[in-house]
């Protein structure tokens, strides 16, 4: 490296860390927004009937983590909705009420989510769902381990099976464990890859120095001198001039 090469290398320093704190920065701002979860909850009952969860994911228990959750109802007559929103969404939660009758999910006669929730398992991921069950009697483990017993299924498509019972309702502390169950699974799901070529982490500060000194030396020097650029500066050792500074 000639010495005013590396003179040029020295004036656009602070500029090619300037880049490297620029992009730092985007990838912060970015990062704040594509971090927030796309929740939406999916069932065959009217939306009336789990607000107190669309309340819960919308406090400051979730901020940070999911964005605006959505209803989805699910119907027979119409699944572009569903469709639709599986689209969209991130993380998924299959909302059952007992007060239907039964708790008929998957795996048993007259199940009502066994082809949705293998859908959204096969969409978003089985990391991405959750099963909820609500209104019951009870909601500990023995429940659980009842209900997963005669529909095995659910471990398969979902990563977790909540239960909620209308004492849990009842009392805001037991709600509050409920809801932090449902936060830790989110939180453990596996975010959509966004790629990493937004990432600051990528970026050769070297390599865009370098990449920097040959635009300004071929654009303003070697045009005017009309010299041979040095070979040097040829990233990966050939290939032609570059024609702007590049942030890789």
């Amino acid at each position: 490296m000639s010495f005013f090469s590396c003179l040029v290398s020295v004036i656009f320093f602070p500029f090619a860390v300037l880049g490297v704190l620029i992009r730092y920065s985007l990838s912060l701002f970015g990062v704040c927004f594509s971090s927030r979860r796309m929740v939406a909850i999916f069932s065959r009952s009217a939306a009336d009937d789990y607000e107190w969860l669309m309340t819960g994911l919308r406090s400051p228990m979730f901020s940070g983590l999911v964005a605006e959750p959505w209803p989805v109802s699910i119907s027979n007559r119409d699944d572009r909705p569903f469709r639709d929103a599986l689209r969209d969404c991130d993380f998924a939660i299959l909302y059952h009420t007992k007060n239907r009758g039964r708790i008929n999910i998957i795996n048993v006669t007259d199940s009502l989510y066994d082809e949705e929730l293998t859908s959204m398992a096969s969409s978003i991921g089985r990391e991405n769902v959750i099963v909820l069950v609500d209104d019951l009697e009870k909601s500990d483990y023995q429940e659980r381990s009842r209900i997963l017993e005669g529909q095995p299924d659910i471990t398969i498509y979902a990563r977790d099976l909540v239960l909620v019972s209308s004492n849990d309702k009842r009392q805001p502390q037991l709600l509050d464990r409920k809801l932090q169950d449902i936060r830790a699974s989110i939180s453990a799901g596996t975010r959509s890859s966004r790629g990493s070529d937004g990432s600051w982490t990528s970026v050769n500060l070297w390599n865009y120095l370098e990449s920097m000194a040959v635009w300004v030396w071929s654009n303003i020097f070697r045009r005017g001198r009309g010299g041979e650029l040095n070979q040097s500066f040829r990233r990966g050792g050939g290939g032609g001039e570059l024609d702007q500074p590049l942030l890789d």
